[in-house]
């Protein structure tokens, strides 16, 4: 699903049909549901060196939060410049 996201290009957030409609959906489900924490991880669509997880991250975070009606989230990448970005966000 996030890679047909990634695919629609830096303004697919701000809409909510198709695969992002799926992603808020699912993130605003586990917030429902009760979890304890909203995982992120965007290894999986990354390059070798890491560099599109670090894009995907920053705008992942964007959205987890407000959609995760403040439930706290657990970053997780096997790239420090993934991690220190999620961080920062």
């Amino acid at each position: 699903m996030i890679k047909e996201i990634l695919d629609l290009g830096d303004t697919v957030w701000s809409r909510s049909t198709g695969p992002v409609g799926y992603i808020r959906a699912l993130i605003q489900s586990q917030a429902d549901d009760g979890t304890d924490y909203i995982a992120v991880n965007v290894d999986a669509l990354s390059d070798e060196e890491g560099q599109l997880a670090v894009k995907m991250m920053q705008q992942y975070i964007r959205v987890v939060q407000p959609w995760g009606r403040g439930v706290p989230f657990c970053i997780d990448s096997r790239f420090e410049d993934v991690l220190a970005t999620g961080l920062e966000e």
